[in-house]
């Protein structure tokens, strides 16, 4: 007995084309598929350029051109390709440039767009991107354009090769060049962070700055701090900003620390005189950030050159705490400048007013350090130093080169 022969018939077209007569659904589904690959593999992309452009003009009322190759990956996850883009400047710019950049590339997730409408896109890139962000005649940026879309994108990744930026506002005598590069991301970073390097003038002063700043896409987020270290020189004179802003975009809650230094303390004066103008602005902008309303309390450790401001920025009823006098000592507060505040109150506390036995100092301890062991209290170390380095930590103090608390190791 003979085991009975099991293997497939033979591929011929004749048991093919009867295979798909008995099946007209598969048939069609099959011939669906293969045209569809192969448009996909001849499709030029090239075709959508004109439309595009045509989109992005309607939108924002700039000019837009793609000059170099269009190129789609399709699949889960869409990877868009393009050369060679520019994006018109305002009409009353002498460059007609606002942006360009010589690849864009960049993914969309395919699934949250079709089933969500929800533009996800978790990687761009930018070769050689070029951006001018001016002022005009008005006081207006060129940033300001078109309406806004119905969809907000949400970008995961930002990484830039070679770029360039330029900020021009001729009214007020600035004009700053900076390259701009992603660095390495580092392993508690969202996305890879921004090297800075350039100068130019500020407010006709000229000056140099390099630094390191999170991706700008993090900017978006106002529930989590932004952490920027800049160092700028002008002359002889230096400074070095570092530490967190919690909403820069709306200019508020900050924790800097800043350095200054220099030969010659005269290269500050120039400064000195843009940081009282600033304070004679500060109660205003306090205000539109706090709805007109004002703070319910400064702390302030300036002294003469700020309290009169710190003053003006209280809501009614609010509290100024004068706790230093690093610009000069404040002679006197005039009663009714309180009430025409709306009835605030100042005060001007010493330390020991608040510590006066062991009993006391233990509790105001008990609540600094658990304050900062539970996060509400961030405090910033610049260096330890051995206990044999107490000099040089002397020094480090002394020269006001520190950003933060200078620690002794007993051990």
């Amino acid at each position: 007995m003979t085991d009975p022969d099991t293997r497939a018939p033979p591929f011929t077209p004749h048991r093919a084309w009867a295979g798909l007569r008995r099946h007209p659904g598969l048939a069609l589904l099959a011939a669906l598929l293969v045209a569809i690959a192969i448009l996909v593999v001849l499709w030029d992309w090239n075709w959508f350029r004109g439309p595009i452009e045509r989109q992005v003009q309607a939108r924002t009322g700039r000019s837009f051109e793609i000059g170099g190759n269009l190129d789609v990956d399709l699949g889960r996850i869409t990877t868009i390709r393009a050369d060679a883009l520019s994006f018109g400047n305002a009409p009353w710019s002498k460059d007609p440039t606002m942006a360009s950049t010589d690849r864009l590339e960049f993914a969309i997730a395919v699934w949250p767009l079709l089933l969500h409408r929800e533009v996800l896109i978790p990687d761009i890139h930018l070769a050689k991107p070029r951006l001018r962000l001016e002022k005009g005649p008005k006081g207006v940026g060129n940033w300001v354009f078109g309406e806004p879309g119905g969809m907000q994108p949400q970008f995961r990744r930002l990484w830039i090769d070679d770029g360039r930026l330029r900020f021009i506002d001729a009214a007020a005598k600035t004009d700053i060049d900076v390259s701009v590069d992603s660095a390495a991301q580092g392993k508690n970073e969202a996305a890879p962070p921004i090297d800075a390097v350039g100068g130019g003038r500020w407010q006709g002063n000229k000056f140099t700055v390099r630094g390191r700043a999170e991706s700008p896409l993090d900017l978006r987020d106002t529930t989590r701090p932004y952490r920027v270290d800049a160092h700028a020189q002008a002359g002889a004179t230096r400074a070095h900003a570092r530490g967190t802003l919690l909403d820069p975009l709306r200019l508020r809650d900050f924790d800097l620390k800043l350095a200054l230094s220099g030969n010659d303390m005269a290269d500050l004066s120039q400064q000195q005189i843009d940081f009282r103008n600033a304070m004679a602005q500060l109660p205003a902008a306090v205000k539109s950030l706090t709805d007109g309303i004002g703070v319910h309390v400064v702390y302030d450790s300036v002294g003469r050159d700020t309290v009169h401001a710190s003053i003006r920025s209280l809501r009614r009823r609010g509290l100024c705490v004068m706790f230093g006098a690093s610009s000069g000592q404040v002679e006197a507060i005039a009663p009714l400048e309180l009430a025409e505040a709306g009835s605030v109150y100042f005060t001007r506390p010493h330390l020991a007013d608040y510590m006066q036995d062991a009993t006391e100092i233990r509790a105001r301890a008990q609540d600094l350090f658990g304050a900062a062991k539970g996060g509400n209290l961030r405090v910033a170390i610049d260096r330890v130093f051995p206990l044999v380095g107490a000099a040089e930590a002397h020094r480090v103090l002394e020269s006001r080169a520190s950003q933060g608390k200078l620690l002794l190791a007993v051990a």
